[in-house]
């Protein structure tokens, strides 16, 4: 019994236009991934990220504006694109082409002040 997935291969083979489109991939097959807050542990997240097939650093997003020059060079050295950048993360949360938010938050962040 044939599968749908043994005749997609087939077919794949016999039609060079099919051929083309699988070897492309789909846009579906990349995540537009926002780092938010990049100052220490965020750097390390844009370093890992990078790595990953298929994913795309696409905006950095820090309070601290001053941080942006250098989050954008190494994502242009690493990826070889431009992130946008942004101060509100309420703003990447509207944005439609974010697929996912990583955050790497400082650990003073986690204490509970009264």
């Amino acid at each position: 019994m044939s599968t749908r997935r043994d005749f997609v291969r087939t077919a794949a083979l016999a039609s060079p236009s099919i051929r083309t489109a699988l070897a492309q991939g789909s846009p579906n097959d990349r995540v537009n991934l926002a780092v938010v807050g990049f100052h220490g542990r965020g750097r390390g997240h844009i370093n890992g990220f990078a790595k990953v097939p298929n994913v795309r650093i696409a905006a950095l997003c820090d309070a601290d504006e001053r941080l942006f020059p250098g989050g954008v060079a190494i994502v242009e050295k690493l990826q070889g694109h431009r992130p946008a950048t942004e101060s509100d993360i309420r703003k990447l949360l509207e944005r439609k082409d974010i697929d996912a938010i990583s955050i790497a938050t400082p650990d003073y962040y986690y204490c509970v002040r009264k």
